[in-house]
């Protein structure tokens, strides 16, 4: 059973820490990522390990959509063997300037200026649509 979630749900769940093992499958024209948590250590350390990855894929994302008019797009599945259920992870159109703000903020904190201009630049052409 596949439940789907914003974006924006997932910062509010800190407790999924995982880890990625990048097993492709199929979905809106592109490959995603299918993210395998078997323990709880591993439930831990995921947000913290790979944050970095997960705003890059957020911010990649939206570009895509933006530039394909897509509505929705997948980043990647979560499955929870530890828990037992799964999920797939989402940006939706209504979703991306909250998403992009959050990644901008990041972005800022970590000192990765060249990732800010990226993310300032996409949030500026949304809006301007």
């Amino acid at each position: 059973m596949k439940t789907y979630i914003s974006i924006v749900a997932l910062f509010n769940i800190l407790g999924f820490i995982v880890y990625f093992i990048y097993k492709k499958i199929k979905t809106n024209r592109v490959s995603i990522p299918i993210i395998y948590i078997e323990t709880e250590e591993e439930e831990e350390k995921y947000l913290s390990e790979y944050k970095f990855s997960i705003h890059t894929k957020i911010l990649e994302s939206v570009e895509k959509a933006f530039d394909e008019d897509i509505e929705n797009i997948e980043l990647f599945q979560v499955v929870n063997n530890y828990r037992g259920f799964t999920f797939v992870v989402m940006v939706e159109r209504g979703s991306w300037l909250d998403s992009l703000t959050k990644c901008l903020n990041y972005y800022k904190e970590t000192e990765e200026y060249e990732l800010c201009g990226r993310t300032q630049k996409l949030i500026d052409k949304i809006n301007d649509v």
